[in-house]
């Protein structure tokens, strides 16, 4: 399966090949040397990345950061592709569009920021109360 695998150590962004058929979920977590992933939603065509979930909280990280999306991701991501079913396919993107959206920023990691405000929901409606958290980044001196 095609993918598209965004390294910040190297500072790369390569398109490899997946063995999803065989090993599954753990072909995805050994292309990101995680133990368990998040998924950030890349275009309208299905195409995501994994994202190492824990990996805020590792030593020593490299985050990149993709145009259109509001915070660094930390860590290795793989872009592949989902069906309408929901099903894992190759990623559709190109690889020079990739490289186009990706910077290698040097960041760290400082804490998590906790928010609170009042937002108008499309399902619970007006006035609905939001709770959240953010990571905080400073530039490495």
């Amino acid at each position: 399966m095609r993918g598209i695998l965004i390294d910040p150590f190297a500072k790369t962004v390569t398109e490899i090949e997946v063995n999803y058929a065989k090993d599954g979920i753990h072909a995805i977590y050994a292309a990101i040397d995680a133990n368990c992933f998040d998924v950030v939603r890349l275009n309208d065509e299905g195409d995501g990345v994994y994202v190492d979930d824990e990996g805020l909280y590792r030593e020593d990280q490299a985050f990149f950061v993709l145009r259109g999306y509001e915070s660094p991701l930390a860590g290795k991501g793989l872009i592949l592709g989902c069906d309408q079913e929901g099903e894992t396919r190759d990623a559709l993107i190109s690889l020079k569009d990739v490289r186009w959206m990706v910077e290698f920023p040097e960041l760290e990691f400082v804490d998590m920021e906790c928010f609170e405000s009042i937002v108008d929901h499309p399902i619970l409606g007006p006035n609905t109360p939001l709770i959240g958290s953010r990571p905080i980044f400073r530039r490495r001196a």
